[in-house]
């Protein structure tokens, strides 16, 4: 009853003599949309000016149980769409999740966010430039690519509230990348990221090792982000991390309003 899962678990499934055997998956795909995972990535930012925190803190501040398939499902997805990473117990905004809060970089953020996901990647090789058929039509395609039948419908309409947030459908209603125009000279370039794989409950199937990724000199990043990573130097007082933290929220207001538009 409201549990998120994400399509890397497996589907139980009567076999011969009424036994149940477990059908492997062949795809991976989330069951909680782009605009969610989104949603978490801006509540991970809101905790304490960090981009960090823990699971336990991320899972109060959007007021569910840590524990809960609500919240794991979540936080699975972003994952999966590359929006953050979840080495043990924490969770950390990657570069990409990063961009896709921020309004010059969002729309392209979105867009690599959208394809990252396996299933979603299948689907736009298979319907680039056509009108994605019916409903009843896409789950029989998602099922022939690896989707188990108990989970096409809620793995469609993911797939569908993502495609309309990342705009991958066109006015016409033609399934297509969106064309976008370059980032401005300000937009902060891409990092590398930790592709260590992931199960379904964060924890890693692998180190990345050297989970830090420098970035260099801050002089390309927003101005919130240098102010993010200040609050996290333990030389400088509690006045000055107070300081520090509201003018971080004054520079990012006009990035929640936007998103509370949307």
């Amino acid at each position: 009853m409201g549990i998120e899962q994400t399509g890397e678990q497996a589907n139980q499934q009567p076999g011969a003599n009424g036994i149940k055997k477990r059908a492997r998956r062949k795809i991976k795909f989330p069951y909680s949309d782009l605009a969610r995972a989104e949603e978490l990535c801006s509540a991970l930012l809101e905790i304490a000016g960090r981009a960090e925190a823990e699971q336990t803190q991320l899972a109060v501040k959007l007021d569910m149980s840590a524990n809960g398939g609500t919240f794991r499902g979540r936080l699975s997805a972003a994952r999966m769409f590359g929006l953050i990473q979840t080495p043990g117990s924490r969770v950390l905004l990657t570069s990409l999740g990063r961009q896709i809060l921020e309004d010059n970089t969002r729309a392209q953020a979105r867009s690599t966010a959208f394809l990252n996901i396996e299933l979603y990647a299948a689907m736009y090789e298979r319907y680039n430039g056509y009108s994605l058929p019916p409903a009843a039509a896409v789950e029989r395609q998602m099922e022939e690519l690896g989707v188990p039948p108990k989970q096409k419908e809620r793995a469609r309409q993911a797939f569908a509230a993502s495609a309309e947030t990342a705009g991958y459908i066109a006015d016409n209603g033609r399934f297509s990348k969106p064309a976008l125009a370059p980032p401005s000279p300000n937009a902060p370039a891409p990092e590398a990221e930790d592709t260590a794989e992931e199960d379904d409950y964060g924890d890693e199937r692998g180190s990345g090792g050297g989970g830090g990724n420098g970035g260099g000199a801050g002089g390309d990043r927003p101005l919130q982000y240098q102010l993010i990573d200040l609050l996290q130097d333990a030389a400088i007082g509690d006045e000055e991390r107070a300081a520090v933290w509201t003018l971080v929220q004054f520079l990012t207001r006009p990035l929640k309003e936007k998103a509370a538009d949307e």
